[in-house]
């Protein structure tokens, strides 16, 4: 069976995450205080990961550390593994290098992520907490609370999430995947009024880059279910037909529209976007089923 989360999962916007952290490495981020987490990487100096052999670590009791050559390279080869969606071979990556025990933070965290995306959660924020509760800076610390929410979202604590979420939008308030992850945590917790204007901000924000035109169709789809919930019929049925525009594999998309069409009187529409919804199962390898019954359509617990 084909995973749901091949596209509604935060793929996207954990790479355009990723490739912000590999840019930011590349022209050269400061590492960022544990204690100031809002301080942007343009305000303060910083060394090259990606052509010095050693980077300095600015904060805290660890002021005087020095990331070990080696370590930098290998947390570079692991992001672009992470970034390029090869999740297992970056844990096997990391694995070979340290074990839970390991005190170099920045590689637990960053193989805490590779365990997030192949959907290890407990593990994976097990090993994002231990690396946060060193105390010690590197250059993603920053954008622990993001990795965090995720993992919080999909382990139940919806809650929690939201927290999570909020607090890495106090420190990258541009994060698109953040504005969703915080909306879809927010309908988790019987709040659609409150999820919209995170989804507004997602759909305005991914609409800036055409190639993430999947995350802003989860968006689109994610915003109808608020209205949805609000029984704003009429404004749900806009939001999903917006975004299986944007991309038309989305079945649970195709899905909602029809269960709409239905509620708003319109029977043939409603059929058509059945079949479409049919054909879009088969062209992603989705099982085929009644989606009326279909629990994909009733389940909070989905997958986003």
């Amino acid at each position: 069976m084909k995973s749901k989360s091949t596209f509604l999962g935060p793929l996207g916007g954990l790479r355009g995450l990723l490739g912000l952290m590999m840019s930011l490495l590349a022209t050269g981020l400061p590492a960022c205080d544990s204690n100031d987490p809002a301080v942007l990487p343009e305000q303060g100096p910083g060394n090259n990961f990606a052509g010095e052999a050693t980077a300095r670590i600015d904060a805290g009791s660890d002021n005087s550390r020095v990331e070990d050559p080696a370590d930098a390279m290998l947390a570079q080869t692991a992001l672009r593994m992470l970034d390029s969606g090869r999740f297992e071979e970056a844990e096997a990556l990391l694995r070979n290098e340290i074990d839970e025990s390991d005190e170099r933070s920045r590689l637990q965290f960053l193989l805490g992520i590779a365990m997030q995306k192949q959907k290890r959660y407990g593990p994976a924020i097990a090993r994002l907490d231990a690396a946060l509760a060193s105390g010690r800076a590197f250059p993603e610390r920053r954008h622990a609370a993001h990795f965090r929410g995720w993992c919080l979202f999909y382990l139940g604590r919806p809650e929690a999430s939201a927290v999570a979420f909020r607090s890495h939008l106090e420190v990258m308030p541009d994060e698109a995947d953040s504005h969703f992850g915080l909306g879809v945590a927010l309908l988790e917790t019987g709040e659609p009024e409150a999820a919209l204007p995170a989804f507004e901000s997602a759909i305005v924000l991914n609409q800036a880059i055409p190639e993430r035109r999947r995350d802003l169709a989860k968006a689109l789809i994610r915003r109808g279910d608020a209205y949805w919930e609000l029984d704003r019929i009429e404004d749900a049925q806009m939001s999903f037909q917006k975004g299986i525009v944007q991309f038309p594999d989305h079945y649970e998309g195709w899905a909602k529209l029809a269960r709409a069409m239905d509620r708003l009187g319109d029977p043939v529409r409603a059929e058509r976007a059945r079949f479409e919804e049919q054909q879009a199962r088969i062209r992603v390898g989705a099982p085929l089923g009644d989606p009326e019954s279909d629990s994909e359509l009733n389940s909070s617990k989905d997958l986003p």
